[in-house]
């Protein structure tokens, strides 16, 4: 049992396909073990899953894609370059959000998960956000993480992400899913391709 690689195009430049299965995947890979994983709750408690962190490695992959892979006018700041590779790239079509539109969703994922979680503890967050998993850490988790990255239709029958007056509810397990395909949607853009790997050949001789 294993984590189970995006489905890229043959087609992906080389510079490119090295960020993609270097970091990229590798903030994935973790994601994987995490959704798999659950922490003894103590003597009387019960067990603990790792709804934080996950949350805090797929927001940053997003955020990681949208600044140095995702192709945007030039002076577009990181929050703009965050929601616009989301509204370009996610898979809406499959798993719109509840009660919000889609911009509505990925104004949220930024200033009510994203940046929150990274800045300020959570604390100080006035859209009331929760966080949600559907796993459990029985014997057969890490298979079932396994059938989710395999998948090419989507999983759940319930959206990623639930808004109504009282609060904003992020379900892990099928952001894992929806991130996965932005990236895999991004990465059959042939003008996003060219210009990321442009970007990366500039960067690459810059440091050199």
């Amino acid at each position: 049992m294993a984590y189970v690689p995006l489905d890229l195009p043959t087609s992906l430049p080389t510079p490119v396909g090295q960020v993609i299965r270097g970091p990229v995947e590798g903030y994935l890979h973790d994601v994987h073990w995490m959704l798999a994983t659950t922490l003894p709750g103590g003597a009387d408690g019960p067990g603990r899953q790792l709804q934080n962190p996950i949350a805090m490695t797929l927001l940053a992959t997003v955020a990681g894609v949208s600044t140095e892979l995702f192709q945007a006018p030039k002076g577009t700041g990181t929050g703009t370059r965050f929601k616009d590779c989301l509204i370009h790239f996610f898979p809406w079509d499959v798993d719109p959000p509840s009660g919000v539109s889609n911009e509505e969703a990925a104004g949220i994922l930024y200033d009510g998960f994203r940046n929150p979680m990274v800045h300020f503890l959570g604390l100080w967050n006035p859209l009331r956000t929760k966080l949600g998993i559907v796993f459990r850490g029985t014997e057969d988790a890490e298979a079932r993480v396994e059938d989710l990255e395999r998948s090419n239709t989507n999983p759940y029958s319930d959206p990623f992400l639930v808004v109504t007056t009282e609060k904003r509810v992020l379900w892990l397990d099928q952001f894992y899913w929806d991130v996965r395909q932005m990236i895999q949607n991004w990465a059959r853009d042939s003008d996003q391709m060219a210009g990321a790997h442009e970007r990366i050949l500039t960067k690459s001789r810059t440091v050199r």
